[in-house]
C-alpha cells in the first residue's frame, strides 16, 4: 500500500445545476483502498452527489458508492437501493462550510464505509459495510470520481482528494500481450504472491514468474492458469495438472501463493489455500533456470482480462555458501578478499568462503580501496600492532593501525588523553582517509600514512563515508524535551553540510551511498515520525517486546525520502549499503525465540528486495558487509538448545 500527495485547492472539481456529471480520473483500483476528501455546497437544500464509478459516469447507476447533500438539508451513503445514515444523529449541512469525507472501499466484496466531519468537529457515520448500487455489485474496478447536482440551482466542490492507502493492482486484457514486472533477482527459494480477480469465467490467463521478460510461454518457469473451462491449474514440466480441483467465478478475489526452489527447479502452488501444484518441475523449456527476476502474465482467450493486485516476487534463500566461521565484524576488500575480525583476522576468498590465511590482530575496521586493512580498538596501557608498541597517554587511549591485505603491518598509532578513552566505530573514504570516533577522542580524521587531519569533541557513536570523502555521523543526548537523536552530514573538507535530530532514544548504525543519501538505523518504542507517516510501536502485554525496529533514508541534502519499521525487536547489529544504492539491515527478529534476518531494502523506495532468516533455529546476528557488486556477507550464530551446541557461521547472500 502506498500514499499519494493531495490534490492542491487549486485542483478542485466543482459541479453546478445543469451541467450533468463531472468526472475526475482516480488511481487505478481494484481492490481495497481508502479516499479523503473536502466538499463545499453553495447553497441550502441541493441535489448534490459525490460518488465513485468504473469509466466516468453519465447515470446515477453507474456510481458504485455515493454521498449526498440531500434535499432535506443533511448528509446521507448510498447502501443499495436507498441512501441513508448508518449511524447517529444526521449532519446537518451549511452553505459555504467544507465537509471531510472518509471513504474505505472493499471493491471484492462490493461494500465500503463512509464517514463525514464538519468544519466544527461535528461527526455523522454515513455508512459501514454498505453495499454497492445493484448495478454495480459486481463491479471490479473503480477507475473516476463523479460529481452533479440533481436539483435545480447550487453547486459543490471537491478539493483536497487524496488517497489514504490503496492496494497496487493492475489489469492485463485480451490483445493487451504480455505484462513483465521486474523484481529482484531469486537464486535459492522465494515466494510469489498476489490477489488475482478475473474478469470472465471463462479466461485463459497464465499468471507465471520467468529469467527475464516473457514474450512467449516457453519464457516461464512456474505457472497457474485460470483456464477456459473455469478451473485453475498449473505447469508440471510439459502439461497443466492440479492435484485438487477448483474453480473460479468471474469477479471473484483469489489469493496466490508460489514457493520456488529454484535451485531445485521445482515449485509448490496454492490458490486460497488449496493445493494446486506439490513439486511440479519448472516448465520444461525452463528446467535449468538459473534465476527467477520477472512476474508475467498474458491473456491467451479472444476476450477477459485479469486483475493482479500487490503481486510480489520476494526471495527467502539467497544463500551461496555457508561455512563454519570464526564469527567478530566483516569487512571485504576491494581485492576479493574477505576479513573476519574476532581477535583474529581471517582471510577469506570472499567468492568460495575458503580461509587463506590468519593472523593474530586486535580490533574491528574497514578496509580501503587499495585493499588494505585498517584496525581500531580500545587498550590499556601498551599495545604493539606489530608496527612497534604504542603507549597510552593515561588509563585507556585507542589505537588504530594499517595492514596490507596479507596483514602485514604498515603503520600503528595511539589517539586519546590523559583521561580514559574508547572506540565506537571506524570508516575509511574513497581517498583512504580512516575517521574514528569514541567516547574521549570525539572524531579524528587520519590521512592513509596515520597523521591526523581533523579532530571533534562531537560525542558521535557511529561514522559512515563514501568515495567523495564525505562522512556522515550518528549520535544520542538528551535534547530539552528528552532523549533524541543526531545525524550530522560533513563535506570532504569536514565542513558540517546539515545536521537533523529526532526525538527518539536509540541511533545504532547510519550508512552512507556513493550518492550522498544517508541511511540510519535504531530501536523505538511509541509514536515517533522522522519526516513521513508516523511509525507505532505500543504494547499493553508485559510478554510483547517493548521496542521495534526503525530505518530511515535521507536525500543527500537531508530531507526525509522514507522511513519504515520491521521486527528488529532483540538485537541491531549492522548496515551497509552497495554500489547500487540499496541497503542490507541486519539484526536479530523475534521476542522469546530469537533468529538472525538479513533484510535488503531498495534505496528508492525502501521496498523489500528480500528477506533472509535462520529458522526456525534460534540464532544472532554478528555483522553483515557488502561487496561492489551488491552481494552480502553475514556472520552470525547458530544454537541448538537441545543439544546445548551453537556454531557460528559465515554466509553470502546473492546480490
Amino acid at each position: 500500500m502506498e500514499s499519494r500527495t493531495p490534490l492542491a485547492p487549486a485542483d478542485c472539481s466543482t459541479a453546478v445545476a445543469g451541467a450533468g456529471f463531472v468526472n475526475v480520473a482516480v488511481n487505478y483500483q481494484a481492490n481495497a483502498f481508502a479516499v479523503e476528501f473536502d466538499a463545499t455546497p453553495d447553497a441550502a437544500a441541493i441535489d448534490a452527489v459525490i460518488g465513485f464509478a468504473d469509466g466516468p459516469a453519465d447515470a446515477f447507476s453507474d456510481l458504485a458508492a455515493a454521498v449526498r447533500f440531500n434535499p432535506d438539508g443533511f448528509i446521507d451513503a448510498r447502501d443499495g437501493d436507498a441512501y441513508r445514515v448508518f449511524s447517529g444523529a444526521p449532519l446537518v449541512y451549511q452553505p459555504g462550510n467544507p465537509y471531510h469525507f472518509v471513504l474505505d472501499f472493499q471493491i471484492s466484496r462490493g461494500t465500503y464505509s463512509a464517514r463525514v466531519t464538519g468544519p466544527d468537529g461535528s461527526f455523522s457515520w454515513l455508512a459501514s459495510d454498505a453495499v454497492f448500487r445493484p448495478a454495480q455489485q459486481r463491479v471490479v474496478q473503480l477507475t473516476h470520481r463523479a460529481s452533479i447536482i440533481d436539483s435545480a440551482a447550487g453547486g459543490v466542490s471537491v478539493c483536497n482528494y487524496a488517497e489514504l492507502y490503496a492496494d497496487q493492482c493492475a489489469r492485463n486484457d485480451a490483445g493487451a500481450g504480455w505484462d513483465n514486472q521486474q523484481s529482484w533477482p531469486s537464486v535459492g527459494t522465494a515466494f510469489f504472491t498476489a490477489l488475482a480477480k478475473p474478469t470472465q469465467t471463462n479466461v485463459d490467463a497464465v499468471i507465471g514468474v520467468a529469467n527475464g521478460p516473457a514474450d512467449a510461454f516457453t519464457d516461464l518457469a512456474a505457472i497457474l492458469r485460470f483456464n477456459p473451462a473455469g478451473a485453475v491449474d498449473a505447469r508440471n514440466g510439459s502439461a497443466y495438472a492440479a492435484v485438487t480441483p477448483f474453480s473460479y467465478q468471474a469477479g471473484g478475489l483469489y489469493s496466490i501463493n508460489l514457493f520456488l526452489d529454484v535451485s531445485q527447479h521445482r515449485y509448490d502452488a496454492t490458490i486460497d489455500g488449496v493445493p494446486i501444484a506439490q513439486g511440479f518441475a519448472f516448465r520444461t523449456e525452463q528446467a535449468n533456470a538459473p534465476a527467477l527476476d520477472h512476474q508475467s502474465s498474458f491473456i491467451d482467450s479472444p476476450s477477459g482480462g485479469m486483475i493482479l493486485c500487490n503481486a510480489r516476487l520476494t526471495s527467502s534463500d539467497r544463500s551461496l555458501y555457508t561455512v563454519p566461521s570464526q564469527g567478530g565484524f566483516l569487512a571485504v576488500g576491494s581485492n576479493g578478499r574477505l576479513y573476519e575480525m574476532s581477535g583474529v583476522v581471517t582471510v577469506r576468498d570472499a567468492g568460495t568462503g575458503a580461509a587463506l590465511n590468519s593472523a593474530p590482530r586486535l580490533g574491528r575496521g574497514r578496509t580501503d580501496s587499495a585493499g588494505n586493512l585498517v584496525l581500531a580498538e580500545t587498550f590499556d596501557q601498551t599495545y604493539d600492532p606489530g608496527s612497534g608498541p604504542l603507549l597510552s597517554s593515561g588509563g585507556r587511549d585507542v589505537f588504530v593501525a594499517k595492514y596490507t591485505a596479507d596483514l602485514e603491518p604498515i603503520w600503528g598509532r595511539a589517539l586519546g588523553s590523559a583521561a580514559d578513552d574508547a572506540f565506537a566505530d571506524l570508516a575509511v573514504d574513497g581517498m583512504g582517509r580512516i575517521a574514528v570516533v569514541g567516547p574521549g577522542i570525539g572524531t579524528v580524521v587520519l590521512d592513509r600514512a596515520g597523521n591526523t587531519l581533523l579532530q571533534a569533541q562531537d560525542f558521535a557513536h557511529d561514522v559512515a563515508a563514501n568515495g567523495a570523502g564525505e562522512l556522515a555521523l550518528a549520535g544520542q543526548r538528551q535534547g530539552e524535551s528528552g532523549p533524541e537523536i543526531w545525524i550530522e552530514k560533513r563535506d570532504p573538507n569536514g565542513q558540517t553540510s546539515w545536521r537533523a535530530s529526532y526525538p527518539v532514544s536509540e541511533v545504532s548504525s547510519v550508512a552512507l551511498s556513493d550518492a550522498g543519501e544517508v541511511f540510519f538505523s535504531g530501536r523505538f518504542h511509541g509514536i515517533v515520525s522522522f519526516g513521513g507517516a508516523e511509525l507505532r510501536w505500543t504494547t499493553q502485554s508485559p510478554e510483547a517486546p517493548s521496542s521495534t525496529g526503525y530505518l530511515v533514508k535521507l536525500s543527500s541534502s537531508g530531507q526525509h525520502v522514507w522511513s519504515l519499521q520491521n521486527d528488529y525487536h532483540a538485537l541491531l547489529a549492522d548496515l551497509v549499503v552497495d554500489r547500487a544504492g540499496n541497503v542490507a539491515f541486519a539484526g536479530t527478529e523475534g521476542n522469546q525465540v530469537l533468529y538472525a534476518t538479513v533484510i535488503k531494502y531498495a534505496g528508492a523506495d525502501g521496498g523489500v528486495l528480500y528477506r533472509q532468516s535462520i529458522e526456525p533455529d534460534r540464532s544472532t546476528t554478528i555483522s553483515v558487509a557488502a561487496d561492489g557488486a551488491g552481494a552480502v556477507y553475514w556472520s552470525l550464530t547458530r544454537d541448538d538448545y537441545a543439544q546445548g551446541t551453537s556454531e557460528l557461521l559465515l554466509q553470502k547472500l546473492a546480490p
